[in-house]
Protein backbone atom coordinates (compact mmCIF):
# COMPACT_ATOMS: atom_id res chain seq x y z
CA UNK A 1 0.00 0.00 0.00
CA UNK A 2 1.53 3.27 -1.29
CA UNK A 3 1.41 6.22 1.20
CA UNK A 4 0.93 8.78 -1.59
CA UNK A 5 -2.58 9.43 -0.80
CA UNK A 6 -3.02 13.30 -1.77
CA UNK A 7 -5.46 14.57 0.60
CA UNK A 8 -8.39 16.54 -1.29
CA UNK A 9 -9.42 18.27 2.55
CA UNK A 10 -7.33 19.87 5.51
CA UNK A 11 -9.88 18.07 7.73
CA UNK A 12 -8.26 16.32 10.73
CA UNK A 13 -9.13 13.33 9.16
CA UNK A 14 -7.17 12.95 6.36
CA UNK A 15 -4.60 14.60 8.05
CA UNK A 16 -4.31 11.88 10.07
CA UNK A 17 -4.41 9.58 6.95
CA UNK A 18 -1.53 11.69 5.32
CA UNK A 19 0.46 11.11 8.70
CA UNK A 20 0.28 8.03 9.84
CA UNK A 21 1.65 4.69 8.88
CA UNK A 22 -1.12 2.93 6.97
CA UNK A 23 -0.70 -0.34 8.59
CA UNK A 24 -1.26 1.21 11.74
CA UNK A 25 -4.98 0.87 11.96
CA UNK A 26 -4.61 -2.75 11.65
CA UNK A 27 -2.53 -3.11 15.25
CA UNK A 28 -3.37 -3.11 18.27
CA UNK A 29 -3.33 0.20 19.76
CA UNK A 30 -6.39 1.80 21.22
CA UNK A 31 -5.31 5.20 21.29
CA UNK A 32 -8.07 7.48 20.06
CA UNK A 33 -7.40 9.24 17.11
CA UNK A 34 -6.30 5.45 15.57
CA UNK A 35 -9.57 4.10 17.04
CA UNK A 36 -11.15 6.69 15.20
CA UNK A 37 -9.40 6.15 11.50
CA UNK A 38 -9.92 2.49 12.20
CA UNK A 39 -13.76 2.85 12.75
CA UNK A 40 -13.97 4.65 9.77
CA UNK A 41 -11.85 2.21 7.14
CA UNK A 42 -13.85 -0.94 9.16
CA UNK A 43 -17.20 1.04 7.67
CA UNK A 44 -15.73 1.66 4.26
CA UNK A 45 -14.23 -1.49 4.09
CA UNK A 46 -18.27 -2.95 4.83
CA UNK A 47 -19.99 -0.34 2.89
CA UNK A 48 -17.30 -0.59 -0.28
CA UNK A 49 -16.94 -4.30 -0.60
CA UNK A 50 -20.50 -5.58 0.99
CA UNK A 51 -18.35 -8.14 2.96
CA UNK A 52 -19.58 -10.19 6.16
CA UNK A 53 -18.66 -8.57 9.24
CA UNK A 54 -16.62 -11.67 10.21
CA UNK A 55 -14.30 -11.63 6.98
CA UNK A 56 -13.93 -7.51 7.84
CA UNK A 57 -13.26 -8.64 11.18
CA UNK A 58 -10.81 -11.05 10.39
CA UNK A 59 -8.81 -8.50 8.14
CA UNK A 60 -8.83 -5.80 10.84
CA UNK A 61 -7.38 -8.61 13.73
CA UNK A 62 -10.73 -7.74 15.43
CA UNK A 63 -13.84 -9.97 16.27
CA UNK A 64 -17.02 -9.34 14.34
CA UNK A 65 -19.23 -7.65 17.12
CA UNK A 66 -16.77 -5.09 17.32
CA UNK A 67 -16.78 -4.92 13.31
CA UNK A 68 -20.28 -4.37 13.50
CA UNK A 69 -20.00 -1.34 16.35
CA UNK A 70 -17.30 0.35 14.38
CA UNK A 71 -19.75 0.41 11.56
CA UNK A 72 -23.26 1.20 13.09
CA UNK A 73 -21.24 3.98 15.35
CA UNK A 74 -19.57 5.88 12.24
CA UNK A 75 -23.02 5.39 10.25
CA UNK A 76 -24.92 6.96 13.23
CA UNK A 77 -22.12 9.54 13.81
CA UNK A 78 -22.63 10.18 9.97
CA UNK A 79 -26.11 11.79 10.41
CA UNK A 80 -25.19 14.11 13.26
CA UNK A 81 -21.32 15.03 12.33
CA UNK A 82 -21.66 16.85 8.46
CA UNK A 83 -18.04 17.06 8.52
CA UNK A 84 -17.56 13.44 8.80
CA UNK A 85 -19.90 12.89 6.46
CA UNK A 86 -18.19 14.97 3.35
CA UNK A 87 -15.13 13.40 4.60
CA UNK A 88 -16.33 10.11 4.44
CA UNK A 89 -17.54 10.90 1.47
CA UNK A 90 -14.21 12.42 -0.81
CA UNK A 91 -12.72 9.54 1.01
CA UNK A 92 -14.81 7.20 -1.08
CA UNK A 93 -14.74 9.08 -3.92
CA UNK A 94 -11.28 9.29 -3.85
CA UNK A 95 -11.10 5.59 -3.49
CA UNK A 96 -13.15 5.41 -6.69
CA UNK A 97 -11.11 7.13 -8.34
Amino acid sequence: MSNSFAAPSKSPLFNFFNKSEPLSIFGPRLNKKLANARQIAIYLAKEMTGESYPYIGECFNRKHTTIMYSHEKVKSDMVHDRNLSLDIKELTDKINM
